[in-house]
């Protein structure tokens, strides 16, 4: 009676998560590996040894990374359908500057403090002539502001001289900014100019690692997994 109640619950709950396919294939699946754990098992089926039976089985469910990754991407396209950028910006440079403002800070505080930086220069030509103090004066509260304020001065001059004022469109240019990694760079990439692109950063990391979609030991291998597996799906 208790197996039969405790089955129901967990069926209850599995509902909110899966499709009604998936729901029936668990039902068949668990009481299979009942009937199984029992007639190989009885003598040692106790309270320690079923719960272990029956978490075993709820992972096996999705055995595979990429039954794995289509279940996320289905759940976060039903959770996220539309994906609107949380940092405010005008153009790819000002999308370049607060997503660099935006390492080691909240979206929240880098909202705070462009518009005081925009209102100072919002162009690389602008920017190039502010000098580094004043640039490090206002973002000092997104953190790091000295290395950040050199940064920013810098990457606006190079675009100036090398790229006529204009953000780059290529991954490899963008990462030889000063203070624009890879991360960085696919966000501008994707969300600035449409280019497929999917960002990590260590709680993506953290996560993909959690739900068995990646050994990757860094974010470089974690993003190339999850792009392989397409746990989310990039426009095109």
């Amino acid at each position: 009676m208790c197996l039969w109640k405790g089955y129901h619950f967990v069926s209850k709950v599995l509902r909110r998560y899966l499709t009604p396919k998936e729901l029936i294939l668990f039902s068949v699946s668990l009481w299979f590996n009942c009937i199984f754990v029992w007639a190989h098992s009885r003598n040692s089926w106790t309270t320690r040894s079923w719960p272990w039976h029956l978490s075993g089985y709820i992972v096996r469910m999705y055995t595979t990374k990429q039954a794995r990754a289509d279940y996320v991407a289905r759940r976060l396209a039903e959770l996220f359908p539309e994906t609107p950028i949380p940092l405010d910006h005008k153009d790819a440079y000002t999308l370049l500057v607060a997503v660099l403002l935006s390492a080691q800070c909240t979206d929240v505080r880098v909202n705070q403090v462009t518009p005081k930086l925009w209102a100072l220069a919002d162009t690389p030509e602008a920017m190039a002539k502010v000098r580094v103090e004043k640039i490090q004066e206002i973002i000092r509260p997104c953190g790091l502001s000295p290395r950040k304020s050199k940064a920013i001065k810098e990457l606006s001059q190079i675009l100036v001289d090398k790229y006529d004022g204009q953000v780059p469109r290529t991954f490899e240019q963008l990462e030889e900014l000063p203070g624009v990694g890879h991360k960085t760079a696919s966000v501008v990439m994707s969300q600035a100019f449409g280019f497929p692109a999917f960002p990590v950063d260590t709680h993506i990391h953290r996560l993909a690692q959690r739900w068995k979609l990646t050994g990757g030991k860094n974010v470089e291998e974690t993003e190339k997994d999850l792009k392989r597996k397409r746990a989310v799906k990039t426009k095109k």
